[in-house]
């Protein structure tokens, strides 16, 4: 992504490795970085979900189990022109999902049948 001309942050890079999300969040946030992950378990845990609300992020989650490293980066550019719409149109806090399929929906605020992907 960095070679794509995009300003790229990596957690491990950035804050070493094992941080917490409570120690990196806050400052990723404050920064305005947009939050780009594979981690979907923020819908299960009401703090980090609090964390992430609170703190207006504006993020985008990779979903897949099975991706390899190569196709998650070429789904990833091939959807930025949707991503950016997304942040250009969405007031925070939103969270969408990107799936292999190149499909980017939002979760957060909403999760309706209108944004979900058909199965």
């Amino acid at each position: 992504m960095r070679d794509g001309g995009y300003d790229v942050r990596v957690l491990k890079e950035e804050f070493g490795a094992g941080a917490l999300d409570d120690e990196w969040l806050p400052t990723a946030i404050a920064n305005g970085w947009i939050l780009l992950t594979k981690d979907d378990r923020w819908r299960y845990r009401q703090a980090e979900r609090d964390i992430l609300v609170n703190a207006k992020t504006r993020g985008f989650v990779f979903v897949s189990k099975t991706a390899r490293a190569t196709e998650i980066v070429e789904t990833i550019m091939a959807c930025m022109v949707k991503m950016a719409k997304i942040i250009e149109s969405e007031a925070p806090p939103f969270i969408a999902h990107i799936l292999l399929s190149r499909h980017v929906y939002l979760v957060l605020p909403r999760n309706d049948a209108a944004n979900a992907p058909s199965r």
